[in-house]
């Protein structure tokens, strides 16, 4: 088998079963390969990219992909538990033990708000263009009157998705330490997709996006399309919003409407 990246050159990898070297891997056991090491690879782990594992065919058998600044310091990006395939986690390393999680969704990102209670911050504009070309767009409104530090918080599509995908937006992770954390008092926070510190996931025409204080709790979220009474938006349809009037407190946001004219890190016009 052959440890490495599709787009590595000639498979510039590692192949397993060298002359001299024990691969076996027991039945629940686990392998561990250190870069340098006899016996193990040589190549370098990107701060973005991916590692594949393939069959004697150079036929993909398991993968892992990972985005920049998506793992914080001290965590290691992870199967959790270990043999899961539907997705991937961020925890304190454990090599040759079973993977863990850590206590929260962000280890090592302590929270800056003190609880989800104080956290005045709700999404306000939703712009999905998935057939524009163009890049999507997520407009959070702080309501409060005192500025709100989104540290520890996570920006996701995926409502029951693992704790931690690679494509979340974790406030306050890496170096994105001090990058789109703070809302200010009354203000905005625009996030656009791909950019810097922002977030990676697309929205589809039938999508839902969740500001998450842990992965059992919401601060906010939308769900657009199919899943909701929220028509799908077609090409040059507008965005969808919260008219500001309504946007009070935490029990009393409004509800979202289609807005004809998007108003990116400005109030909404209805």
């Amino acid at each position: 088998m052959f440890l490495g990246n599709e787009d590595f050159p000639d498979r510039q990898g590692f192949r397993f079963g060298g002359a001299g070297c024990n691969h076996t891997i027991e039945p629940e056991g686990f392998l561990v390969l250190s870069r340098g090491e006899p016996c193990a690879h040589s190549f370098e782990l990107s701060v973005a990219g991916r590692v594949d594992l393939l069959d004697a065919k150079n036929r993909p058998t398991s993968s892992l992909a990972w985005a920049e600044a998506s793992i914080p310091d001290g965590s290691s990006l992870s199967r959790f538990p270990d043999g899961n395939t539907d997705g991937v986690s961020v925890g304190p390393p454990t090599p040759g033990l079973p993977n863990s999680r850590g206590a929260s969704p962000t280890p090592g990102i302590p929270r800056a708000a003190e609880s989800i209670e104080s956290i005045t911050v709700a999404i306000s504009e939703v712009s999905p263009r998935p057939d524009d070309g163009v890049s999507d767009w997520i407009e959070l409104y702080n309501y409060g009157d005192a500025d709100v530090d989104l540290q520890g918080l996570v920006l996701t599509d995926s409502k029951n998705a693992p704790e931690f995908l690679p494509e979340q937006l974790v406030f306050g992770a890496g170096e994105c330490a001090a990058w789109s954390r703070v809302v200010p008092a009354r203000g905005f926070l625009l996030l656009v997709q791909g950019a810097p510190c922002s977030f990676m996931f697309g929205l589809g025409k039938h999508d839902e996006v969740h500001l998450q204080w842990d992965a059992q709790r919401d601060v906010d979220s939308i769900a657009y399309g199919k899943q909701s009474d929220l028509p799908t938006l077609g090409r040059g349809d507008g965005t969808y919003g919260r008219r500001p009037e309504e946007m009070r407190g935490r029990n009393t946001l409004g509800r979202f409407v289609v807005m004809s004219q998007p108003t990116p890190g400005t109030p909404n016009r209805a």
